[in-house]
């Protein structure tokens, strides 16, 4: 079988495959089921078509993980990610289950555009969430390119990271992810 080209077109595809996917496991709140691969690790899966996304973490308060995206069984994308509640949070149980709600509420938000988690920055009621890129730089056809955009991420290498901020204080962030990924092309 020979790789598929990535245009333009197919990383659009990808994004809107992976949106779909997110949307249909953690964000909606569907229950995970053991990874039987790596033990320890719970799993979320979605397929459609040509396309399976598979989200393998462990952990919960503070965790990690890792996405993948394949294409007629062949990885074309990932994120590895990890973190979580924040130094004065992470012994309040009662504080996470809010936190993880406002989360699914965020990876919900539609965008045309690639973004790896969530938007730049929402607030819905006293929560905020805001993300932000590490690198803006990937290689493509031997060229460095840089993004002249700083909201705007590029589906094919990005690194950053996700805080979110609890309606008790803007001071201390009650949660903080960081991740990085991109195409799989052999």
């Amino acid at each position: 079988m020979t790789q598929r080209r990535f245009t333009k077109k197919f990383e659009d595809e990808i994004w809107q495959f992976l949106k779909h996917a997110r949307a249909n496991t953690y964000a909606s709140g569907t229950p995970t089921k053991p990874d039987l691969v790596n033990i320890g690790f719970e799993m979320y899966e979605f397929k459609c078509g040509v396309w399976l996304y598979r989200d393998r973490f462990a952990g919960s308060r503070l965790a990690g993980g890792q996405e993948v995206v394949w294409y007629r069984g062949r990885p074309v994308w990932y994120m590895n990610y990890g973190g979580g509640m924040g130094d004065n949070y992470l012994s309040d149980r009662k504080k996470t289950k809010p936190t993880f709600k406002f989360l699914k509420q965020v990876i919900l938000q539609e965008s045309e555009k690639f973004q790896p988690r969530g938007p730049a920055e929402i607030k819905i009621g006293d929560w905020r969430y805001e993300c932000w890129q590490y690198m803006t730089e990937y290689m493509a056809d031997a060229n460095i390119v840089k993004n002249a955009d700083e909201d705007e991420w590029n589906i094919r290498e990005f690194s950053g990271y996700e805080v979110i901020f609890g309606p008790e204080s803007c001071a201390f962030a009650r949660f903080i992810h960081r991740f990085h990924g991109g195409i799989i092309m052999r």
